[in-house]
């Protein structure tokens, strides 16, 4: 609602502006940072993998010990998302995001200069809790830049660069590696984060809804100068925060949202327990039909190419048909993926066309899940709600490869692994319903304001 100026006039709210007025260059400059964000940070959580075959040359590392190196690093993310992410809600979306980035830059820099595996692994904790805390700002940073039409594709083009991040930067870090050894791996990691931070400072302001909820005595003219670069006029006056005087975190965890933190956090655990077994096991399902590894290796770049793709897809599908049918369809068709990779004959041609399909549903639900946190928490807490079910979706992303070997490993075979792995899928559509239900009856309680007035 609009707040009313001293003249008892109706004021103009600033978010309302935002989210009914066509993009401008500045804010679609603002999402490109947003993006190059997201592709360091998928970078960063990777550029171990290229540097492990030469780590375990020099210093005789056992794969298991490789494994752990990597794994520390998913670890870090989580407790980067539970706990540096939510700070994002009191220090500010901008802060946070230049922080992070600096964090990034220092850790993969001494990552470069590790003398041994201990300490590798320290600073490779503290990589993935820097990534953590940028995959939290990051995504709520995009959406808040972005008006309400243009939201769903904002969000796809963030999905799509993670992985392009990571893939562009290792072919560059390929070739130093080949020059300068393992430890060239970590350069792009410690060259681009400074790039995005010195363009951050000039074109990356703080969205008006922390400037507003949280106001400080400059508030009004950071508003006004958001405004202007965005080809609006100024507003003479703030509306009133909407809370005050209780923490993100006691919001988040309480009355208000609890039902809303506990079944977006089920839902994306189950979609991760699922994505990350298929993601973690197909190259192993194709060679255990028995192709090679190099062979197997082309069905998981399929699965990539099928997340480019599907990304964009799901987001034009949520803005034509709303987030909820969107989502359901994919967290479904992903669960029938798995089914069908359990069962699918040795035919790679086939292995190949199932690998695009599948991963046009494991990756576009992401598109869908974060609008759909987006959506569902006000942008005062809505980093913290970000982070926390992020975070510990990473617990779940550990643990489901894991999961899935014991399956793989049991009676249940390939075949019973993959249609016991692909009911998660399911399950999750099925919580997703019922939310959905839940919220239509109480939407004033569950939404934010800004999706109530949309």
């Amino acid at each position: 609602m609009a707040s009313l100026d001293a003249s008892g006039a109706a004021a103009r709210d600033p978010r309302e502006i935002v989210l009914r007025s066509p993009m401008s260059s500045a804010q679609r400059l603002a999402v490109a940072l947003c993006c190059a964000m997201l592709a360091i940070d998928g970078y960063d959580l990777v550029a171990v993998t290229f540097a492990m075959p030469g780590i375990g040359a020099e210093w005789g590392t056992s794969k298991a010990m490789l494994g752990a190196l990597f794994s520390i690093g998913i670890i870090g993310m989580a407790g980067g998302c539970l706990v540096l992410g939510p700070l994002a809600d009191s220090i500010g979306r901008r802060p946070m995001a230049l922080a992070s980035l600096t964090l990034l830059t220092a850790s993969m820099a001494f990552s470069a200069l590790a003398p041994d595996m201990t300490q590798l692994m320290v600073w490779r904790f503290i990589t993935g809790a820097g990534v953590g805390a940028l995959v939290s700002v990051a995504y709520p940073l995009s959406v808040e830049y972005s008006n309400i039409q243009s939201r769903p594709i904002t969000l796809a083009l963030m999905v799509i660069s993670f992985p392009l991040g990571s893939a562009v930067c290792g072919l560059i870090a390929s070739e130093l590696i080949a020059v300068f050894g393992w430890r060239a791996a970590f350069i792009p990691g410690v060259v681009l984060p400074p790039l995005v931070i010195l363009l951050s400072l000039r074109w990356l302001p703080e969205p008006l809804g922390l400037l507003i909820e949280k106001p400080r005595p400059s508030s009004l003219k950071r508003v006004n100068s958001y405004l202007k670069s965005i080809g609006q006029s100024p507003v003479e006056s703030l509306p009133p925060p909407t809370h005050q005087g209780r923490t993100p975190i006691g919001r988040v965890f309480g009355k208000e949202f609890l039902r809303t933190t506990i079944y977006l956090s089920a839902i994306y655990c189950f979609y991760t327990l699922t994505a990350y077994f298929l993601l973690a096991w197909l190259p192993q399902i194709v060679t255990d039909l028995g192709f090679s590894p190099a062979v197997a290796t082309t069905v998981s770049v399929a699965t990539n190419i099928g997340g480019v793709l599907g990304a964009p897809i799901t987001g034009f599908a949520i803005r034509k048909l709303g987030v909820f049918r969107v989502l359901a369809t994919l967290l479904m068709g992903m669960g029938a993926a798995v089914f069908v990779v359990g069962i699918a004959p040795a035919d790679i041609n086939l292995l190949r066309i199932l690998g695009v399909i599948a991963g046009m549903f494991v990756f576009g639900p992401i598109v869908g899940l974060t609008l759909l946190i987006a959506e569902n928490y006000p942008v005062e807490v809505r980093a913290t709600g970000m982070g926390f079910i992020v975070g510990i979706s990473r617990w779940v992303a550990a643990i489901g490869p894991l999961v899935g070997g014991v399956l793989i490993s049991s009676r249940l075979g390939i075949t019973g692994s993959c249609i016991l792995m692909g009911i998660a899928g399911f399950v999750a559509a099925g919580l997703l319903t019922q939310f959905h239900i839940i919220g239509r009856r109480a939407r004033p309680d569950a939404m934010s304001a800004e999706v109530a007035r949309h």
